[in-house]
């Protein structure tokens, strides 16, 4: 892949992932990859662009903590759990390092052999060809989630191609 990250998890690491627990860095790492914002242009992960990714999500951390938190001088604490959680869905117990639970396994084995060897081919794209197919993903699921609102609102009428 084109463009360098602190550390890139492909195929192979998932498994290693699955049997040790992957570190907190590896995990913000991880959760923070399709998000072009939070990625400085020499790889780095921007501090200043995630802590306000979790202002704007409502659990705010300051970059600071994060810095700290990352370079292993400062305690992994509740609020860090929260806010990283809810500014990426990343599962709390995965976050406070515990063992592997129920919810991160199920994380990890739920999706089609189809989904995963898609997965497997995203990662291997360059960088920028990357970020293009994540922000088109991103417009899908928005232009969705407006029809189905727009549904339920009323405002618009399914049509039941089945009948026509």
């Amino acid at each position: 892949m084109e463009g360098s990250y602190a550390r890139v998890i492909y195929g192979s690491q998932n498994v290693a992932m699955a049997k040790e627990q992957p570190s907190f860095r590896e995990i913000v790492e991880a959760a923070a990859r399709p998000y072009r914002d939070l990625w400085k242009s020499d790889g780095q992960l921007n501090l200043g662009a995630l802590s306000r990714r979790t202002r704007e999500t409502g659990a705010y951390l300051s970059e600071a903590s994060l810095s700290r938190i990352l370079r292993g001088e400062q305690e992994v604490g509740p609020k860090a759990v929260e806010a990283l959680h809810t500014a990426f869905n990343i599962p709390r117990a995965l976050l406070r390092g515990e063992p592997m639970s129920s919810d991160v396994e199920r994380l990890l084995t739920e999706y089609k052999l189809s989904t995963l060897l898609l997965a497997q081919r995203i990662e291997r794209l360059p960088k920028d060809e990357y970020y293009a197919l994540v922000e088109q993903v991103d417009r899908v699921i928005a232009r969705e989630d407006r029809l189905k609102e727009a549904i339920k609102t009323g405002t618009v009428t399914p049509i039941d191609r089945a009948k026509r």
